[in-house]
């Protein structure tokens, strides 16, 4: 029809009219809008029908009209009669679910003939069935979710019902297995019939009343797969399933189709209608998906390959944390960058040259031809309203088309000729990014079209995967294309120069205490303070301090040395250097050792390493013990009245 209101088609030839429809409402107007209004001839060689030589026609088609009709109709009687017989007979009629198949009745097998076709009955599949129990097992017995039944049966390549057009088992294909009443021998048959529109002639499936459908209700217990128990028991674990569910989404009426089902969205309408900042821009590193919303209050990425079983990133993306690491990442370290800044002063300085030199010609050429267009518009439509010809139509609605081209085009040389007399400056490009920074800081619909023209569109998640650990983070790797900051926040309409872009990458996670303690205990560290010291200002314990200092020397890339080596420059170390005043004041009276570490309450030995360290320290030999030993006594002797 649509072939027929361009001018393409003059005359329509049919072996007869039932090819065209089998409704006589439907063949009359048909042909009447062929006929009378796009001028259209009508050929039926069975029917003897010619609208351009046999002025009865309308007449003819809708006699022949209703016979074909009632021939339908009486058709569908006869199959259907037929197919109620073969059903109460119990044999097999339609198509059959997974777990079952269909074989000929012994007598059936070579029949031959004009009706050859034998007749077959319904048998179970033994492999497909142990699946079909399986499933059951799962999630009845190890009451095992349905994501991760469907993630099993995609692992395993588990087979499908043979009607499958996808290789992929689905969460609601696999609710199907659990909801047919067929795994437990009830067969019904007859539930719904074809109903044709009689306007459009659409035909479309509407439900039957119990009363009609129950006399071909069949049960068979050669074919029950699953006990009754289990069954029941899955419909009850499924209707919890959804209570709890609709218990968690209060979503309004509008936000539902007509059976209840959650209203989805397109990635244009995400890009358009942005839930939030990252609608529609985090991509699985892995198998390319878009990160979906999850859990509750959507707090929550995840990607959804993982549900069924077609990606191994199980890892859900923290939302809010990474948007607020995103914003820090471009708003605080790429847009005040102090190269980000040249870069796009420099591309904004030369366009505006460019257009300054060429803006007057680009624009009087353009209105030239967009005058010689008009011109040529209007000449075709003098020939149109003369003359009815389809390539005329063709060329006006082409001539139309580039009018508006050029009309846009015109339109954004004038909106760049209204750049200030002034070249672009630093402060202007500051100012620029500036506001830039508290758009995105927004979060709104347009901070998040302005994140997608920074990061091009795309920012992929990668699933980090650290040993030893069962919780994994994201990190984030995206392109931000400096030539659509510039074309975002310059409103002018500039050809610039394209920007090298920079690469980032970022981890969405909360760092652990020893990695945002790292700088800091590196700091006291190298001032002098020790360890305990360290542990008191910080309140964390010495394994932190550790890591830390790990951490630090591996991220700047730089061999961390040995802790022995490091205790002889903290002063005060050992206890016989904190006594080694004291000790050698006691020792210079001429006290024996074992008074001198009596009175200081300290030992033996401590006081023979400090008189050690005084000496060494100063080049002096050290005392021996023995000789000074001998010296006191002789002077306590002597001093003997």
């Amino acid at each position: 029809m649509a072939a027929a209101r361009r001018g393409e088609i003059k005359v329509v030839l049919f072996e007869n009219l039932s090819r065209l429809a089998r409704d006589v409402g439907l063949t009359i107007n048909t042909l009447k809008e062929l006929v009378y209004r796009h001028k259209v001839r009508i050929i039926s060689i069975d029917d003897g029908i010619d609208t351009q030589t046999n002025q009865q026609w309308e007449y003819i088609t809708v006699i022949l009209g209703v016979q074909n009709e009632q021939y339908l109709k009486m058709l569908a009687k006869f199959v259907h009669r037929g197919q109620e017989g073969v059903v109460l007979d119990g044999l097999c009629v339609g198509d059959y679910c997974f777990g079952y198949g269909s074989e000929p009745l012994a007598d059936q097998i070579d029949r031959r003939g004009k009706n050859s076709k034998p007749k077959k009955k319904y048998v179970i599949v033994p492999e497909h069935a142990a699946w079909v129990v399986c499933i059951f097992q799962w999630f009845t017995v190890e009451r095992r979710s349905l994501r991760w039944i469907t993630r099993e049966l995609n692992k395993n390549n588990a087979p499908k019902d043979h009607r499958s057009s996808t290789p992929k088992w689905h969460h609601q294909q696999l609710r199907g297995v659990l909801t047919n009443r067929k795994y437990i021998g009830e067969w019904s048959w007859g539930r719904r019939k074809n109903e044709r529109d009689p306007i459009s002639g659409a035909i479309r499936q509407v439900d039957r009343s119990p009363v009609e459908y129950e006399k071909w209700h069949r049960t068979l217990p050669g074919l029950k797969i699953i006990d009754e128990e289990a069954f029941v028991q899955a419909q009850a674990l499924l209707a919890e399933s959804a209570s709890a569910l609709a218990a968690v989404r209060q979503t309004d009426a509008n936000s539902r189709k007509q059976k209840g089902h959650l209203n989805g969205t397109t990635s244009q309408a995400s890009e358009r209608w942005p839930r939030h900042l990252l609608s529609g821009l985090i991509v699985c590193g892995e198998c390319g998906r878009n990160f979906q919303v999850s859990g509750n209050m959507s707090r929550y990425m995840a990607c959804p390959g993982y549900a069924v079983g077609e990606c191994s990133c199980k890892t859900t993306l923290r939302r809010e944390l990474a948007e607020n690491l995103l914003l820090n990442e471009i708003t605080n370290r790429l847009l005040a960058d102090p190269l980000v800044v040249e870069g796009l002063l420099d591309s904004a300085a030369e366009a505006w040259r460019e257009i300054t030199a060429t803006g007057p010609a680009n624009t009087l050429a353009v209105e030239q031809k967009l005058g010689d267009v008009k011109r040529r518009i209007e000449k075709l439509m003098n020939l149109c309203e003369t003359e009815d010809s389809p390539d005329l139509k063709k060329r006006l609605i082409a001539r139309c088309a580039e009018r508006d081209a050029l009309q846009q085009k015109l339109a954004q040389l004038s909106t760049a000729s209204c750049i200030s007399v002034a070249p672009p400056t630093e402060e202007w490009i500051i100012s620029q990014l500036s506001d830039m920074r508290e758009l995105i800081s927004s979060k709104g619909p347009a901070a998040h079209a302005a994140l997608r023209a920074l990061v091009d569109g795309r920012i992929v998640a990668y699933e980090v995967k650290t040993p030893g650990r069962s919780r994994f983070y994201h990190r984030l790797k995206f392109d931000v294309q400096l030539y659509n900051v510039l074309s975002s926040t310059i409103s002018a309409n500039l050809v610039f120069k394209e920007l090298e872009g920079c690469k980032v990458e970022l981890d969405v996670r909360e760092p652990p205490q020893y990695e945002a303690l790292a700088e800091q205990i590196k700091v006291d560290f190298d001032a002098g303070l020790s360890i305990a010291e360290i542990k008191t200002k910080h309140g964390c314990s010495y394994t932190v301090i550790d890591k830390a200092m790990k951490h630090w020397h591996e991220i700047n890339g730089v061999s961390r040395p040995d802790g022995r080596s490091l205790r002889g420059r903290l002063p005060k170390q050992r206890a016989s250097d904190q006594l080694l005043e004291q000790v050698m004041e006691l020792w210079g009276l001429d006290l024996p050792v074992r008074e001198i570490a009596a009175r200081l309450e300290c030992g033996l030995e401590t006081v023979r390493a400090a008189v050690v360290t005084w000496h060494e320290s100063r080049g002096l030999p050290v005392p021996d013990g023995r000789v000074r030993r001998k010296s006191i006594r002789l002077k306590r002797e002597n001093d003997i009245p």
